[in-house]
């Protein structure tokens, strides 16, 4: 099968290494096919008109199979989420793109793929994990999110939900 070519948008700052890291994961352990990141970029927002103009450039500038879209869902309805996304999508600009509201926030995938029990605040769970098994003090902070890529369990990491809409976008 021929190397795909994907862009990503993603809310987290470090959110484009945790995922280049996840996918190569992915890939050496045959999950899925070979997949090239061509351009990972963090996403305005979901409400910052911003959005659609780093999508429409990103589109018409970058050879590109699948357009991914990784946004939180912060526990509230996907359907908004999701409507709040559309409507800074280009029309007649972007083709072949793919959405993926995670549940919560990504952590949910690190808490999953740790055997973390975790409530609607994952960041708050996996900081009090990292405390307690990483003899860090001040628990988890956003830069450490790409370290997590390569030491969770893709096995556990299967049953969430979100991830598995993940793993279907990139198909």
């Amino acid at each position: 099968m021929a190397l795909r070519k994907i862009i990503i948008f993603t809310e987290d700052r470090y959110g484009c290494e945790f995922l280049r890291k996840l996918i190569q994961r992915l890939v050496d352990k045959s999950i899925i096919s070979d997949i090239k990141v061509e351009k990972c970029g963090r996403l305005a927002g979901k409400c910052n008109p911003k959005t659609t103009r780093q999508l429409k450039a990103s589109c018409e500038l970058i050879e590109y199979d699948k357009l991914l879209i990784i946004s939180d869902g912060e526990n509230m309805d996907m359907q908004n989420v999701e409507k709040q996304i559309r409507i800074h999508i280009p029309e007649g600009t972007c083709r072949n793109i793919a959405l993926v509201i995670i549940d919560s926030m990504i952590e949910e995938w690190i808490c999953q793929g740790l055997c973390i029990n975790y409530g609607s605040n994952p960041v708050k769970d996996l900081s009090d994990w990292v405390r307690e098994h990483k003899n860090r003090r001040r628990g988890y902070k956003k830069y450490m999110l790409p370290s997590f890529a390569e030491i969770i369990d893709l096995n556990k990491l299967m049953g969430n939900r979100s991830f598995q809409r993940f793993l279907q976008a990139l198909q």
